[in-house]
């Protein structure tokens, strides 16, 4: 399978008519199907730092183990050959199973959020922030004492939603929850990051 990126023809298509490369049937004597893009049903997800929203080639954080949820690269890890369920451990929400399991709570949590935005660019005249409740970011090593977790942290978003007006009836309204939506956030990941910052002090 190879992905095939072309520039935009200067003439343009009709509604009903299709790119004449998906024509194409045979290639170099082989036979060949071209199709469109296929469209991400979920948030991308790292393989370096099992974190959501960047890919590898991105990635700048320390590597989790997708399996023991531990500080070093999957292909480093003695657990996972044990099969010891365990051992098992997720990086992002503590649970027994491995970091990218689809059932997953962070998971089905930014995958609604994903759907939600897919559903809002297709629809305009929905509400533009019914997407912006992005969890909070999740710390790579476990939280010191006094501090909650990730999933702690997801549970509370989710016990609690919040709710915005339609749009159109008081758009300042709108503005002003959604600002206050993200100071919350912003203010939960600079209190971990302090903790973890004050743990690592600690240790040293």
């Amino acid at each position: 399978m190879f992905r095939v990126e072309l520039l935009p023809d200067l003439a343009k298509l009709k509604k009903s008519e299709d790119h004449p490369i998906y024509k194409t049937q045979f290639l170099l004597h082989r036979r060949i199907t071209v199709e469109p893009p296929h469209p991400r049903n979920g948030p991308v997800q790292c393989t370096n730092c099992q974190e959501y929203g960047h890919t590898k080639k991105y990635c700048t954080l320390r590597s989790v183990c997708v399996a023991c949820g531990e500080l070093h690269r999957t292909s480093d890890c003695t657990k996972k050959s044990l099969n010891d369920r365990s051992l098992i451990k997720c990086g992002n929400c503590n649970g027994n199973h491995t970091a990218n399991y689809r059932g997953c709570e962070v998971y089905k949590h930014l995958k609604r959020n994903f759907t939600l935005k897919r559903q809002g660019l297709r629809n305009p005249s929905g509400n533009p922030f019914i997407a912006a409740d992005l969890a909070p970011h999740r710390p790579t090593t476990n939280p010191p004492t006094g501090g909650y977790s990730y999933a702690e942290a997801l549970k509370s978003e989710t016990s609690n939603p919040q709710s915005y007006p339609a749009p159109g009836n008081n758009l300042e309204l709108v503005l002003t929850q959604f600002m206050q939506s993200m100071q919350s956030m912003l203010s939960q990941i600079m209190q971990m990051q302090s903790q973890l910052m004050s743990a690592l002090i600690g240790k040293k």
